[in-house]
């Protein structure tokens, strides 16, 4: 029970999440998202916010939890960079 309240919940935070650059597109002529990015975009915070959830309740050590968090977010910006601008070629 408890793994599919985290699934729904990941799933919701994703859905609002997207919901933005769709805003954007309404507004903006500068956000140009196709299926493809948002397809992109939605498995990596989807992925993100169970990694993060697995680590939240799986460690109890406050130590290891911040930590891993900060590593996993900073991995999560560090692959939308690339796959934005391509900042390691």
């Amino acid at each position: 029970m408890k793994t599919i309240r985290i699934l729904k919940r990941s799933l919701s935070i994703t859905g609002l999440v997207l919901t933005l650059p769709i805003i954007g597109m309404v507004f903006s002529k500068e956000v140009n998202w196709d299926l493809l990015d948002f397809l992109v975009m939605g498995v990596m915070l989807f992925t993100t916010s169970v990694l993060l959830h697995y680590i939240w309740f799986s460690h109890t050590s406050s130590k290891w939890r911040y930590g891993l968090i900060v590593l996993a977010l900073i991995a999560f910006f560090l692959l939308w960079i690339e796959l934005a601008v391509g900042i390691f070629n």
